[in-house]
Parts: structure tokens; sequence; C-alpha cells
């Protein structure tokens, strides 16, 4: 069976029409050599004459570049392969476009934090650095919406090209990306608002930094709880068919989400139960004289720790340090659980914060007292505490990550 050539071909269509290779080569305006050079296979003509040799010849420009005659069974595939071509080549345009836009939004996004710590931290103004921010949140969203639209009427075709269900489900999961970038946002600049009391002034940036990476850690849950049930819900509800390795990375990426949910949770329920009371950890002096106690209690201390002071009447009209209505004010008595009075002082010390007293059977076994200078140390410690459990937060989502990426690895 003789082989199917272009050179061939142009030779039985000019002998079929009855030309010359000269009158060809007049119709095309190139020499007859040329011709004679494409019927011998030795060379092809110019992309730019096919469709010129194609009406020549009453040929379509397929038939002239396979070498032959395409019968309806043979056109009707190709046709169609085309039509594929071209919408996967408009799909991956789509596609493009959304993850340019999907960028656009996560900066956006940044913008609108960035604009709130300048407010917060240049013009002092906490409130205002929120509000701000929202707007950029609020543009994001809309902004995301109508790409979400524009992109999935552009995805309108009858077709059942893989392509086509890939591309929705990376749309669905950079929406939902996108959606849990400004959930986050949200969160961090949230404190601005939550823990400032009022609109004339701005939030301590170490202050922000720490409840911001609680709020913005607790957002990230919720977000991956987002990722996971938006594009499972879309394939249910056959807005696109999702592979089989995508269901099992699904499923993977629920169980994984739960499992850092309930060790965030534990790990929170801890820490809110040491903040419960700061005076948990703060040292405390002990007596066990109640003589000692009372001079303790009589010795004269400011608030800030200091001997050589004498308490200062912060009360307008106050009466006058150490005048009988002062002391009369300031008298204070230690009573049994059985009512009797086991002592009586004149409170001269104001750095004292808190008081315990230790009982066995209606006696006084020990007094512990918590100073002012303790009670701030004790607030350092907690301090310190609560951000060491940032650290563990931390710990544990990389740990859980690290997990999850690995066991989605084996899966493929």
């Amino acid at each position: 069976m003789e082989k199917k050539t272009i050179g061939s071909f142009i030779a039985a269509l000019r002998k079929a029409n009855g030309l010359t290779q000269k009158e060809l080569a007049e119709k095309l305006n190139v020499s007859d050599k040329a011709v004679s050079r494409w019927e011998r296979d030795e060379c092809y003509p110019d992309l730019t004459m096919i469709p010129a040799l194609a009406e020549i010849f009453g040929v379509s420009c397929d038939e002239l570049l396979n070498g032959g005659r395409i019968n309806s069974e043979e056109r009707q595939p190709r046709q169609e392969q085309k039509t594929a071509k071209q919408i996967d080549f408009l799909i991956n345009r789509v596609r493009a476009s959304f993850a340019v836009h999907s960028a656009g939004i996560y900066a956006l996004s940044a913008l609108g934090l960035l604009a709130a710590l300048v407010c917060n931290t240049v013009f002092s103004r906490a409130y205002l650095g929120f509000f701000l921010a929202c707007v950029f949140y609020v543009g994001g969203l809309m902004w995301l919406t109508m790409k979400l639209i524009a992109s999935f009427s552009a995805l309108v075709y009858e077709t059942e090209s893989p392509l086509l269900d890939r591309v929705k489900e990376k749309i669905v999961r950079g929406a939902a990306g996108n959606l849990t970038g400004v959930l986050i946002m949200f969160a961090a600049a949230l404190p601005l608002i939550v823990v400032v009391n009022s609109p004339y002034y701005g939030l301590d940036i170490s202050d922000w930094a720490r409840y911001g990476l609680v709020f913005a850690g607790i957002a990230t849950v919720i977000g991956l709880m987002i990722c996971v049930a938006v594009p499972r819900i879309c394939a249910a509800r056959g807005v696109y068919v999702p592979e089989e390795m995508t269901v099992k990375a699904d499923k993977l990426r629920l169980k994984s989400a739960l499992i850092l949910v309930a060790v965030l949770v534990v790990t929170a329920a801890v820490q809110i139960a040491l903040n419960y009371d700061t005076r948990l950890f703060a040292d405390s002096t002990s007596f066990d004289n109640v003589d000692d106690f009372v001079t303790f209690m009589e010795t004269k201390q400011n608030s800030d720790g200091y001997n050589d002071a004498p308490a200062t009447a912060v009360e307008y009209d106050a009466p006058a340090y150490d005048s009988r209505q002062w002391r009369e004010q300031h008298t204070h008595s230690i009573e049994a659980p059985d009512g009797s009075v086991v002592c009586t002082y004149i409170q001269r010390n104001e750095n004292v914060a808190s008081m315990s007293f230790t009982w066995v059977e209606n006696e006084l076994v020990s007094i512990k007292v918590i100073t002012g200078d303790q009670l701030r140390v004790a607030w350092q410690r907690q301090t310190l505490m609560n951000e060491a459990f940032i650290a563990v937060y931390i710990v544990e989502a990389a740990v859980c990550l690290i997990v999850f990426l690995s066991k989605k690895k084996k899966l493929a």
C-alpha cells in the first residue's frame, strides 16, 4: 500500500484537475520547479499556501495536510478533537484568570490588616483601624463573589472533558482558600475592637500580637473546616465530579482537621484553667504567728512596696492619715469559724493584694499574704506562660500538618 504523503496527494489532485505543474505554479505565483519539489516530497509548501491549494483543488486544509481524503467517519472525530482542544484552551484561561484574581484577593486582605496596623500604631485609633480593615475584607469578599460567578459562567460547556471538572474543583478550592484567608485577616484585626475599650486609644503592639495570634489560630481551624466542607458540598451537589484520589485526600483532610481541633481545644482548656487566677503563679509571705502578721499589716507601706512613704489618701475629702477617723476606717479583725476574734489590727500596709487563712478546729494555723509586688511578678509569669502556649499551638499545628502531608504522599 502506497504511503500517503502531501506531495503525492498534490500530484494526484493536480492531475485530476487537468493542470500542469507550470499552470499550478502560475496560480500560486511560484516556480514550476517548486511544485515539482513538492510532488517529489523534497520539501513542503509554505503554510500560508495551504488554504490557496485547498481552494484550487476543492479539498479541506486538514485533508491536504493529511495527504489524502478524509471520509465522514474520520472527519467527525477530528472535528470533535479540534473542538475539545479549543475548549480545553478556554478552560485553562479561566483557571489562570481565577488564579491571578485569587492572588489579588489575598493581597487586598493583607492591605486591610496593614491599614489597621497604621491606624493603631501611628494614629492610636484601634477602632478606626478595625473598621477600615473591614472595608478591605468586604471588598475582597465582593471581588471573590463576582469572580466566582464570572468563572462558572465561562465554564458552561456541554462536554465530558475531565479538565472541566478539575478546573471547577480548583476554582472551588481556591475560593475556599480565599474565604479562609479573609477570615484569618479579620480575626487578626479583631483584638482592636475586642480588647480596646475606647475608640480614642490604640492597642499595644505586643498585646495585639498575643491576642491576634490566638484569634487567628481559631480562624485557621475554622478555615480548615471550610476548605474541607465546601468542596465536599459542591461535589455532592454535582458542581463537579471529583477524582477518587481527591475524595480520599478530602477524607484525610477532614480527619486531620478534627484531630487538630480536638488537640487545640484540650490545650486551650488547660490554658484557660491556668489563667483562672493570677495568684496561682504568685509567691506568698507566710505567717505562723499572729503577732508577726499584725506587725506586718501595721507597718507603713504604699502600694508600690516602699516603706519610707506613708499611705496616701486617694478619696476626695478623705480623713488625714493615721487620724482617729482614719484608724477607725482601717481597723480590721480576723474571726475564727466559731465567731471569736483572733486578732485586731490597723492596716497601714497598702501593698497587700490578698490573704488566705488555714484553720484547724477554730485554731488559726497559718496566714498567707500576697503583696502587690508578688502579684506583679505573678502577672509576668502568667504572660510568659501564655506566650509559651502560643508556641505550643504552633507546634501542634505544624506536627498535624507534617503528619497530614506524609499520609497524603502515601495516598499518591
